[in-house]
């Protein structure tokens, strides 16, 4: 984002940097960390800092994405210089936070509000996962409890009788195979004795 300001010698660009993106940070660096080089370089006053975990195509997270919220941007010769670089796309804009450790500036094209929430990417990461096992354990009891409804329904239709839990555990194995069907589990003579 840039704003015009007046100069004596006519019209000068001055570059007001709202928020700007880190395309990779290691994971072993905070969003305090991020905050403490921007104001130690003088270049702005941070206002948050937003951390995203870069997934490899293997599912591992090896370093993080951070994007940077500004309160204010700095008006010195250094930091318009940055500004400068990071809008320009022909060019790199770099930050060395402990040399020979660098980052690499970006505009951030898609810039979010307050976060809502304290809640970091990693952790709705691992909530989702949680939620993701959650459902397969139901849709595994979902699977069963309607196989073993079918089956109360073709046992009952095999035996011609409405009340399927008055057939011995003998009798009903012994009409099942007369029906050519393949042998009942012993988990379906469990819900046939509750019914």
């Amino acid at each position: 984002m840039t704003s015009i300001a007046i100069d004596f010698n006519g019209i000068t660009t001055t570059y007001v940097v709202r928020s700007l993106y880190i395309p990779r940070v290691f994971l072993n660096i905070s969003e305090e960390d991020i905050i403490s080089v921007f104001k130690t370089l003088c270049l702005g006053e941070v206002e948050r800092v937003d951390l995203a975990p870069r997934i490899t195509p293997r599912g591992r997270i090896n370093s993080n994405m951070a994007f940077v919220y500004f309160k204010t941007w700095s008006m010195s010769v250094a930091a318009q210089h940055l500004a400068e670089r990071i809008v320009d796309t022909k060019r790199d804009a770099k930050i060395v936070y402990d040399d020979p450790w660098f980052w690499i500036l970006l505009p951030n094209s898609n810039p979010l509000p307050s976060k809502p929430t304290n809640i970091r990417a990693c952790e709705l990461v691992t909530m989702v996962e949680g939620l993701e096992e959650r459902l397969r354990v139901l849709e595994h009891h979902y699977k069963k409890q309607t196989t073993l409804s079918h089956m109360k329904q073709s046992i009952s239709y095999i035996l011609n009788k409405d009340d399927v839990g008055a057939v011995s555990q003998s009798e009903l194995s012994q009409r099942w195979a007369e029906s050519k069907h393949a042998t009942l589990p012993e988990y379906v003579f469990e819900y046939v004795a509750r019914s």
